[in-house]
């Protein structure tokens, strides 16, 4: 008979494995800024300043997201997918390129908002002005959609996606918030002043909850001490109120 027992050391190694293809595979070039950077300065000035190393308890963040990515650009066209775009020193790679963006995203919401999340929009907004593009798609996978544990109803996989169409005036727009973002994140590294761009707009970039318990931190949390959400009893209140809305 097979002797079967649970191996924490094996299932440590191919995480840690994750963690190196994943750290390898994500250098961002030298003294430049990535679209990423744009959606949270304040988290970005700390990942330059420290390297933009991910931790093994990041692993389950990255894990849908690489595969479902990799999955979709294969069935909509390969040769389609990862482009890679530059517009003032900002860089980045589209998911999907075409005569129009696509922005793939994974959530792991029970339910299914009538719009995207703000962040989604401002990255498919983002890499539609760098690609002077004024027609994108946000494709989200909601893979626990549905999913109601308390009454024991079974999670469904839902794709859903919403159109993005901007007009020339609101793609300038667009184009002189990211130099802005961007100048004032190259301000702040250049003079070590964190203080110079604002916490982090998402408070899960902060902390995440979970029936009033931190499920997981920022690695610089205590380094930034963001205002409002510092200290962790502070962080907890305001972070816990926000998911209840």
């Amino acid at each position: 008979m097979a002797r079967v027992k649970l191996s924490t050391e094996f299932a440590y190694s191919v995480k840690e494995a994750l963690v190196k293809h994943h750290n390898e595979a994500n250098r961002k070039p030298d003294g430049k800024i990535h679209v990423s950077d744009l959606l949270a300065p304040r988290l970005a000035y700390y990942q330059i300043k420290n390297g933009r190393v991910m931790r093994p308890e990041d692993v389950d963040m990255f894990i849908p997201g690489t595969a479902f990515h990799e999955l979709l650009q294969k069935a909509m066209g390969q040769e389609y997918a990862e482009k890679a775009v530059e517009l003032e020193n900002i860089v980045g790679h589209i998911d999907f390129l075409k005569t129009f963006v696509v922005e793939i995203k994974t959530s792991r919401k029970y339910t299914i908002p009538e719009f995207p999340e703000e962040h989604y929009l401002a990255q498919c907004k983002y890499y539609m002005v760098m690609a002077d593009v004024r027609l994108g798609y946000i494709v989200v996978i909601y893979f626990t959609a549905g999913r109601n544990p308390w009454k024991k109803k079974a999670s469904t996989l839902e794709v859903v996606a919403w159109s993005v169409e901007i007009t020339d005036e609101e793609a300038n727009d667009v184009y002189n918030e990211m130099l802005d973002i961007k100048e004032n994140l190259e301000k702040a590294i250049s003079e070590s002043n964190p203080s110079l761009i604002p916490i982090c707009k998402e408070t899960w970039r902060c902390l995440q909850i979970y029936k009033n318990e931190v499920t997981k931190i920022c690695p610089y949390y205590e380094e930034c001490k963001p205002s409002g959400r510092y200290p962790l009893d502070i962080g907890i209140k305001v972070c816990a109120k926000k998911k209840g809305k």
